[in-house]
């Protein structure tokens, strides 16, 4: 089981990164624009558009790899909750969930995807 989690690490800081690092420079160059909408238009992006992607491709990517990984699927939200805090605010605690229904959708993908190709025979044997 600890193997498991050691494995998902990388997994789980491309979502940190994805949750925080971006928004906040997507924040601090919307701030500088000269356009007083420029804000709510990066938040809006990074809050229903980037961090639903990302969720779904990284998890994607974990359940071909490890299967589907009950721990990445549990880390969403609580890997989400420095972001609404430092970024955000508390109202966008919400999005956390709704970033773990992707994840969910993204591990059942890349676990149905494993499986497909697992089970498939290799060509020319």
């Amino acid at each position: 089981m600890l193997t498991r989690l050691l494995n998902l690490w990388p997994h789980a800081l491309a979502l940190l990164v994805v949750y925080l690092v971006i928004p906040a420079a997507l924040t601090a160059v919307a701030n500088a624009a000269p356009d007083p909408g420029a804000w709510k238009a990066a938040v809006f992006f990074s809050l229903l558009g980037l961090n639903p992607a990302a969720s779904f491709v990284v998890a994607g990517l974990a359940g071909y790899r490890h299967g589907f990984a009950w721990p990445l699927l549990l880390a969403v939200p609580v890997l989400f909750v420095p972001a609404a805090y430092l970024v955000y605010n508390d109202s966008a605690l919400v999005y956390g969930l709704l970033y773990a229904v992707f994840a969910a959708l993204g591990l059942a993908v890349g676990w149905g995807v494993r499986r497909v190709q697992r089970r498939r025979p290799a060509a020319g044997r």
